[in-house]
């Protein structure tokens, strides 16, 4: 994943190397990119996502096991990290399609989102897990208030946080599926166009805080994103 920082420059996550790198691109514009190291030795790290803290600049990771929080200066992490959610699901033996990378979107008010995949490509397990995967989770920017506010997500990937506080991901759901699923009929499986060609899936959206004691809202919208069509109160 990729994320700009606040000096403009771009910050790159490579999981499977288990480092975060920076590009600084080079002056005058002809120049060679230079690239630094900024963070390295992490769990496989993905998600990537800037915010301001207490008038403060900081760096929201997500590592296949928890989601860290740096301070940010100088054009790097400064500090030891704090742990915002730790001992997230991430390796299951019993799983066949592991999904370990965590997304990470941070909305206006400061509420981090993340996403806990699931083990597998359909595994009932995946509910009874503390926390249970197949998920979109919330914390606040301190830790507290670890709470889930979408199920039934299977792998949530490049979550997004709207002006207005919605926050949206992309739903890759269960492979080899007969297409056209969503047809009465009969259809083929083509599992050659699940790695190869976008097959129409889901998106689910996370609503702003509504209601007369702001709870939050959540809405999946599903078939290239047309109409919701499940509305929950967390």
């Amino acid at each position: 994943m990729e994320a700009w920082t606040p000096e403009g420059d771009l910050l790159v996550s490579e999981p499977d190397e288990g480092r975060i790198i920076e590009l600084v691109p080079g002056a005058p514009t002809q120049a060679a990119t230079t690239q630094k190291m900024v963070l390295s030795g992490m769990t496989e790290p993905q998600g990537l996502a800037f915010a301001r803290l207490a008038g403060q600049w900081v760096l929201y990771l997500g590592q296949s096991d928890q989601i860290d929080r740096y301070a940010w200066g100088s054009g790097t992490v400064g500090g030891a990290p704090t742990v915002l959610a730790r001992n997230l699901p991430d390796q299951d033996p019993n799983g066949d399609d592991v999904h370990r990378t965590k997304d990470v979107a941070v909305a206006p008010n400061g509420t981090v989102y993340f996403n806990v995949s699931s083990s597998s490509n359909a595994d009932p397990n995946d509910r009874s897990m503390t926390p249970p995967r197949a998920v979109i989770m919330a914390v606040n920017p301190d830790g507290g208030d670890l709470h889930v506010v979408e199920s039934g997500v299977r792998n949530g990937e490049g979550l997004a946080a709207a002006p207005d506080g919605t926050v949206w991901t992309a739903v890759n759901n269960r492979d080899n599926i007969a297409y056209p699923f969503h047809n009465s009929y009969d259809g083929i499986s083509e599992p050659q166009h699940v790695e190869d060609e976008a097959i129409p899936g889901q998106a689910a959206v996370a609503a702003p805080p509504t209601g007369p004691e702001g709870s939050s809202g959540v809405a999946t919208r599903a078939g290239h994103i047309r109409g919701a069509v499940n509305v929950s109160r967390v």
